[in-house]
């Protein structure tokens, strides 16, 4: 005859309730260990470079389809806007801030706030003046930068508008 030890105890294993301050135990209920976090993103499942469809790309003389691009805290896609001369040519960038919203954002100069579409939004000069961006608003901690960088920033802002504008109805 053979003995032995096994791993498996019969049963169906149970969450242990926590205790309250009584010491009691608190019931749980299953909607509330299966809620999901309040404080995940809406953007934790965008892909940034499907914010700008054909159409869109179209529109802003983009021929090639975004990459992707990681730009401070950032995920992000780049895509570049040919202008026939490296002056005139600039890249335009999509990023998403998941736990940063408008009221961080840092420029050259104090944040100018503008409106896209529905949502506030705030523009700013980058890069030493070289970028324009606008930060669209998506939550209170959450937002999407639409920048370009090139020769000149302001030059760049009313596209980087017309870009932000065509963005802004892809947003959660």
């Amino acid at each position: 005859m053979l003995a032995g030890c096994s791993d498996k105890t019969p049963g169906s294993p149970t969450a242990q309730p926590e205790p309250t301050s009584s010491g009691s135990p608190s019931p749980t209920t299953k909607s509330s260990a299966t809620k999901p976090s309040t404080d995940e993103s809406p953007l934790k499942s965008v892909d940034p470079c499907d914010l700008l469809d054909a159409s869109a790309m179209r529109t802003l003389g983009i021929a090639e389809p975004g990459e992707d691009a990681t730009v401070g805290k950032s995920r992000g896609c780049q895509w570049r806007v040919d202008k026939g001369t490296t002056t005139d040519s600039y890249s335009i960038d999509v990023g998403l801030f998941e736990t940063l919203g408008i009221k961080d954002v840092r420029g050259d100069g104090a944040p100018k706030p503008v409106t896209v579409g529905s949502r506030k939004a705030v523009q700013t000069l980058r890069g030493g003046g070289s970028g324009c961006a606008i930060s669209i608003e998506v939550t209170e901690k959450s937002r999407v930068d639409v920048q370009a960088a090139g020769a000149s920033g302001e030059k760049l802002c009313p596209a980087v508008l017309e870009a932000a504008k065509l963005v802004e109805p892809e947003l959660p």
